[in-house]
């Protein structure tokens, strides 16, 4: 802990390769400062490891750990993450919820925007719900939108991990609570920060290296040409991992960053055997037919409504000038198809088929 503090978020590596050249952390501690530079450190960490003597900061992290229940694991530690031991900055320690121990399945990140589209959120449930079938651990950041998607979709039984920005008292956003707290049912929260640690906005991209170092692969879902997911892709690449990314709409700004990302080289998931074979699972293990279509039956008014309906979402205006219904009567015929089951509203005002149902 005390190297950790030292170090700093995302630059664990050289003080882990100077611990393992001089024997362990211990060693490292007793060093003097000729022998840490001589190790690798650089003069001002050397300085700083020598003459540190705050050792009564790190038992108050440690007391506050034990009170919340958080678990402790230095980077030396038989169940730290093998995948994420050898990476070039792993973090010097992690703070962990749950039980660590899923990270020894085969892991896959899943990464994304926070503002997906309709399809990008039917592609991040199907990819939680397929790979948690076949046993993959799903790793995401427990951000809005694709990861909590995700995660959601996960089969009873399913586990997941969520790497935080912030201490682990600190989940974030706060509407994702209850979604930590089902992960830790069968997988874990982690984060390299103790506890009371502000999840502040520069600490998310560094974060992102811990997703893609848990992970054999990493799928992006959907990513604005600048956006913090490809920052998790060029971390997977520099970390020597699988990276695919979803192909989607050339006229979409949420698919710009996964297209670009296809057109220089990075392989494009169309099906979940994609991921898996990236992962070298044999196709035996891959998951079981997705459910059968709901087939539902609408008449007279509702039924021309519903014919219109797809996917994506339409307008109530795009609907009254394909039906011909007024707009008073479309807004009642809507309110009947959602109640029915047979659509559901997205957010801008649109109205879509609602997922696993099918017009008879």
């Amino acid at each position: 802990m005390a190297l950790a503090h030292l170090a700093g978020e995302g630059r664990g590596g050289p003080w882990w390769r100077a611990a393992k050249e001089l024997g362990g952390a211990p060693a490292l501690l007793a060093a003097g400062e000729e022998r840490l530079r001589a190790a690798g450190l650089s003069e001002r960490g050397a300085r700083s490891l020598a003459r540190f003597s705050d050792w009564r900061r790190i038992e108050a992290q440690r007391d506050r750990c034990r009170r919340l229940g958080i678990s402790i694991f230095p980077i030396s530690h038989p169940q730290y993450p093998r995948l994420l031991r050898e990476i070039a900055d792993p973090p010097l320690v992690l703070y962990a919820r749950g039980d660590l121990s899923v990270c020894r399945a085969t892991v896959v990140a899943v990464v994304g925007t926070r503002r997906p589209t309709r399809y990008g959120l039917r592609t991040a449930s199907l990819l939680g719900r397929e790979l948690s079938a076949a046993g993959v651990v799903v790793a995401s950041g427990l951000a809005r939108g694709i990861d909590a998607a995700v995660h959601h979709a996960l089969v009873p039984g399913g586990r997941g991990v969520a790497v935080l920005a912030g201490g682990l008292d600190r989940v974030s956003p706060r509407s994702n609570r209850r979604l930590a707290a089902r992960l830790l049912e069968g997988g874990a929260l982690l984060s390299e920060h103790p506890p009371g640690t502000a999840p502040l906005p520069g600490r998310f991209p560094v974060r992102n290296r811990i997703i893609t170092g848990l992970a054999a692969a990493t799928v992006v879902v959907e990513a604005a040409e600048r956006s913090g997911s490809l920052v998790s892709a060029r971390h997977a690449v520099e970390q020597g991992r699988e990276v695919l990314a979803v192909p989607g709409n050339i006229d979409s700004p949420a698919s710009q960053g996964t297209n670009r990302l296809i057109r220089d080289g990075c392989a494009p998931m169309l099906e979940i055997a994609d991921v898996l074979a990236a992962c070298n699972i044999p196709a035996c293990a891959q998951t079981a037919a997705p459910a059968a279509a709901t087939t539902v039956h609408a008449t007279g008014e509702a039924a021309r409504v519903a014919a219109e309906l797809d996917r994506e979402g339409r307008s109530v205006d795009a609907l009254i000038e394909a039906t011909g219904i007024s707009g008073g009567r479309m807004l009642e015929l809507l309110t009947e198809l959602e109640i029915g089951g047979v659509a559901e509203r997205l957010p801008g005002g649109l109205f879509a088929l609602k997922d696993g149902v099918r017009l008879g």
